[in-house]
């Protein structure tokens, strides 16, 4: 096509380029996935087989993409934060929209079977992107805030929604009636009070959402250790997991100090404890987690998602 009189018509594609040195993210969001979810039977209000697998699905975007260090993800989406100093398809917006998406994609169709054993795809599932500029490292933190804040807002949501369809028999009509004018705290005592449920108890999987981190300080000789979690063999069992709700947790809502996010709990941000700030973990090439990233002592932790290698390198020298 080149040397034909037809090459012409390549003069009317455009080329745009995401702006240098600004990281950018790539958020993924499932395209009707309301429908897909009924169509699947997925277990109501939260399926955790639809969560790993979105979680496996973004593990395997970190792998074929080495210029993401993170990724955050709840419900149908997920968020990857590409370093500002990638060169990756000379930064072209179009280029790399589309092949992270189409990957994600991929992987979820791949994955199906090992989550979903007993279920067939109906019809094969969509999802669009987008790409979001952010000039630092302020603005990403508060990104992805907002994001685990969202997270919090609809696991909530859905939490009384779903106990007031599947237990107390309402209509989603009446449902969506009863809770349209409730703040948090009417619907954390709406939970405890009707269905016997402390929202804080609740896996920290629902109501934070899933951070997968890359390993700066992963040795390539070390063993490779991802976390999963362990598969069961019917759906039958996921849902007497899903329902149990045995996971032992902190007491506190994570967003408490958070002015946009309604809730009941008094706790004091400046009283939380910092987290060890150990790096020393060189066994996991990913690092996957479901902590409140939404205070300084988060970022903190992790500080190297922020540095380059060789910036950790010499960190580690100057202490020898």
């Amino acid at each position: 096509m080149a040397n034909s009189k037809f090459a012409y018509v390549k003069l009317f594609e455009e080329e745009k380029k995401i702006l240098l040195n600004c990281y950018f993210v790539v958020r993924i969001d499932g395209s009707d996935f309301k429908k897909f979810i009924k169509q699947h039977e997925y277990v109501k209000p939260n399926d955790l087989r639809g969560l790993n697998l979105m979680n496996e699905c973004a593990i395997s975007v970190l792998k074929n993409y080495d210029e993401i260090d993170f990724c955050y993800g709840h419900s149908d989406e997920f968020s990857f934060l590409f370093r500002k100093s990638t060169k990756l398809w000379n930064r072209r917006h179009d280029k790399i929209l589309t092949n992270v998406v189409s990957y994600f994609t991929s992987s979820f169709i791949f994955n199906w079977k090992k989550y979903f054993p007993n279920k067939e795809l109906v019809y094969p599932p969509s999802f669009d992107a987008r790409i979001i500029v952010y000039p630092t490292e302020d603005e990403i933190k508060d990104y992805f805030s907002w994001r685990q804040a969202d997270c919090h807002i609809n696991t909530q949501y859905n939490e009384c929604f779903w106990n007031l369809v599947l237990k107390s028999n309402y209509t989603h009509e009446e449902a969506y009636k009863f809770l349209l004018t409730t703040q948090t705290k009417d619907k954390n005592e709406l939970l405890f009070t009707r269905f016997n449920i402390n929202y804080n108890n609740l896996p920290e999987i629902f109501r934070r959402g899933t951070i997968i981190i890359r390993n700066k300080n992963y040795k390539k000789n070390n063993a490779l250790k991802i976390n999963t979690t362990q598969h069961v063999q019917n759906d039958e069992e996921w849902k007497k997991q899903i329902n149990q709700h045995t996971h032992i947790e902190n007491s506190d809502i994570d967003l408490c100090h958070i002015s946009n996010v309604d809730t009941n709990n008094n706790c004091d941000p400046d009283s939380l404890k910092p987290y060890p700030n150990d790096q020393s973990n060189t066994t996991d090439k990913f690092i996957t987690t479901h902590e409140n990233l939404i205070t300084e002592t988060f970022w903190n932790k992790y500080d190297f998602v922020f540095k380059k290698k060789k910036e950790l390198k010499c960190k580690e020298y100057s202490h020898s």
